[in-house]
């Protein structure tokens, strides 16, 4: 009947409001976080943030002096990927193989009777790694090098 019909349309436009409503209190949403996502993309100058959210920055000299020892690192570190190069193929030792050889734990041993600084290296996790450092240590126990403040000679070896 056309009161039945005339409920059933109320009905469906009063879906079809609340459908409306919660689609604007998202598009305003999606809108504020538009504008908060642009907000923090900007580059902010610590000085000019409110006092409870500024965070510290380097004073200059201090800035500088941590770019030149990051550079002096890298430098250094592909100083010895070059050292550590295979005598029979050539290549240089991999970058991950000389950065888990910075993480693995030594144990180190003066003999003062010997004149020397040992250094024992735990072995990697694979006899390979443990094969592709050795032209590294090699290289280094060559350069004779005497640990600062000593008279020993550093003495790198594999554990075991």
């Amino acid at each position: 009947s056309q009161r039945a019909k005339g409920r059933a349309a109320a009905r469906l436009a009063e879906r079809a409001d609340k459908w409306r409503a919660k689609a604007r209190r998202y598009r305003e949403e999606a809108a504020a976080l538009d504008a908060a996502a642009a907000v923090l993309a900007e580059r902010i100058k610590a000085g000019a943030m409110e006092e409870g959210r500024r965070y510290e920055v380097l004073p200059e000299p201090l800035r500088q002096l941590t770019l030149n020892l990051k550079m002096i690192a890298c430098r250094a570190e592909t100083e010895m990927l070059a050292l550590g190069r295979d005598g029979r193929e050539g290549k240089p030792l991999p970058r991950t193989a000389l950065q888990a050889l910075f993480r693995t734990p030594a144990h180190v041993e003066p003999d003062p009777g010997q004149g020397v600084l040992r250094v024992r290296i735990l072995r990697q996790a694979s006899a390979a790694a443990d094969r592709r450092l050795e032209p590294l240590l090699e290289e280094l126990n060559a350069s004779r090098t005497v640990y600062p403040g000593t008279d020993l000679r550093l003495v790198y070896e594999l554990a075991g």
